[in-house]
């Protein structure tokens, strides 16, 4: 009797699916019980217009397929200008007095530029916290380019900078779903993700999240073009892949996170066998990466005058506030970290303590820890932002029904979106598993390693923002134009990617 092989191939794709199918059912019922467990959100108002948007996001989609696809077309880019005005409109009105480590950066940047000084001068904060010298570098040239045009309220010229990014995040997520749907399933999509009130909530607030955001989505869609072109068009494939490669170098500089898509790709290209592909264009996108990294060191340097090896943030720092309670942050924590003098001190220090609190917390004590992380990551419809948003220059009525004593109906909204935002998603992997497709495995492996990095670190609301135009991308099979693929030439005339079916091993 002949043995049967292991495809270790359908293995690998079945688990990753099964595990973020479960992930998914189990975010809806945190994201539907939210509102009775932190009793932050009216939770009657939250199911009624979760209810009332799924009614609308299924029966009234459909009429986007009965639609010409020129009117489809600008219906979308319509729909990204809108965005882009009301988002706009938002940041005039809620002009951000920034708390937290924003202030820190918005002062520093601000001294630097009213004393013409070049080098971070708060040595005490960027010393200890120095994952945010990358965004203060970032935002002192955002505020110093605006101020050469005449505009010195920084507080404004932060917001706006912020919706330029948010509108070509926005246009970027277009351009890449163009190559794997068909223009009613990516008219669906980008639909549901200008839906998404967290980019309206954050509109205001420029910090890493979304910064990096930007550079790590249109990152994505350069490798995806430099990925789909012709044979012959070698060079400009070429050129694509090391512009890809320093974008998201900046991204990785500003917040590490943004690294999952790349780690993402690379795995399930190897899972695949698309060794010749990967060798292709990753050794042009490591190239971009490096040459970023050269010139950013010299840019580094420029701004930062003080030793940052011997003195920063541990990552068993962001572990230890992560093995306690309910593993969000701890000032009682920092306080610790802050009490040794050395980075090696701070880091076997975190550690020992990281190491008695997950034994002190037993196995269902860091079972129920790891629920609640995931709960509050992805299943807080919020993301956190009234922490954020709470201060501004002036408190109008944009800022009552956004953040203040009228926000109840916004907030209500942002929990019942999440809670149908994760079933669109469900519904893209349980017909994703069953019809196995690169784009959506590359997605899912990304959201994968997401959710086992959060098992570990810090947990918050807001980390998730970053992640959710790619969880978005998720519903593409789940939308009904999906199974009607063009194919021959009929293909190429809709965007889809030359190797989408004829990619080999």
């Amino acid at each position: 009797m002949k043995r049967k092989e292991i495809n270790f191939e359908q293995i690998f794709e079945q688990c990753v699916y099964s595990v973020l199918i479960l992930s998914a059912v189990f975010l809806i019922l945190a994201s539907a019980v939210e509102p009775w467990m932190y009793h932050d959100v009216p939770g009657g108002l939250t199911i009624f217009l979760a209810v009332f948007l799924a009614f609308f996001l299924f029966y009234v989609t459909p009429y986007i397929w009965k639609l010409p696809e020129t009117c489809i077309r600008f219906g979308i880019w319509a729909g990204i200008l809108s965005a882009f005005l009301l988002q706009l409109y938002i940041v005039f009105h809620m002009q951000l007095v920034p708390r937290v480590d924003l202030s820190h950066i918005y002062d520093q940047c601000v001294e630097m530029l009213e004393t013409g000084n070049t080098q971070l001068t708060d040595v005490k904060y960027f010393s200890f916290n120095t994952n945010n010298i990358p965004i203060a570098i970032v935002l002192y040239w955002v505020f110093r380019f605006f101020r050469g045009l005449g505009l010195e309220n920084y507080r404004l010229a932060g917001g706006i900078f912020h919706v330029v990014l948010l509108f070509f995040i926005y246009v970027a997520a277009y351009l890449i779903l163009k190559r794997i749907a068909d223009i009613q399933t990516v008219a669906a999509v980008m639909f549901i993700l200008l839906l998404n009130p967290a980019f309206y909530a954050y509109a205001s607030y420029y910090y890493t999240d979304t910064v990096s955001l930007f550079f790590t989505i249109t990152g994505a869609c350069l490798m995806l073009y430099a990925f789909e072109l012709h044979p012959e068009r070698q060079l400009f494939s070429f050129i694509l892949s090391i512009l890809s490669g320093f974008l998201i170098g900046l991204a990785v500089q500003i917040r590490v996170t943004s690294i999952f898509l790349v780690i993402a790709s690379a795995i399930c290209a190897m899972v695949k066998g698309y060794w010749r592909k990967l060798a292709a264009h990753g050794a042009p996108f490591l190239g971009g990466f490096l040459l970023f990294m050269m010139l950013w060191s010299r840019l580094y340097a420029y701004h930062v005058d003080f030793d940052t090896s011997d003195s920063g943030i541990t990552v068993e720092h962001f572990l230890m506030m992560g093995s306690r309670g309910r593993g969000t942050y701890s000032a009682e924590d920092v306080k610790f970290t802050r009490s040794f003098r050395t980075h090696e001190e701070r880091a076997a220090n975190n550690w020992r303590v990281y190491k008695q609190r997950i034994c002190r917390n037993g196995f269902l004590g860091n079972l129920r820890l790891a629920f609640t992380k995931e709960a509050i990551v992805w299943g807080i419809g919020s993301r956190g932002y009234s922490q954020y948003t709470r201060y501004v220059v002036d408190k109008n009525a944009c800022y009552h029904w956004i953040t203040g004593e009228k926000s109840a109906c916004f907030r209500a909204y942002m929990q019942a979106y999440n809670i149908i935002l994760f079933f669109v998603i469900l519904r893209g992997l349980l017909i994703t598993r069953k019809k196995s497709r690169m784009d959506m495995l590359i997605l899912s492996v990304y959201w994968g390693g997401a959710l086992v990095f959060y098992l570990f670190w810090e947990a918050h609301a807001r980390h998730s923002v970053s992640f959710l135009p790619f969880l978005t991308m998720l519903a593409v099979p789940g939308i009904k134009g999906t199974d009607r693929l063009p194919s021959g030439r009929a293909k190429r005339k809709c965007g889809l990617p030359y190797c989408y079916h004829s990619l080999k091993k």
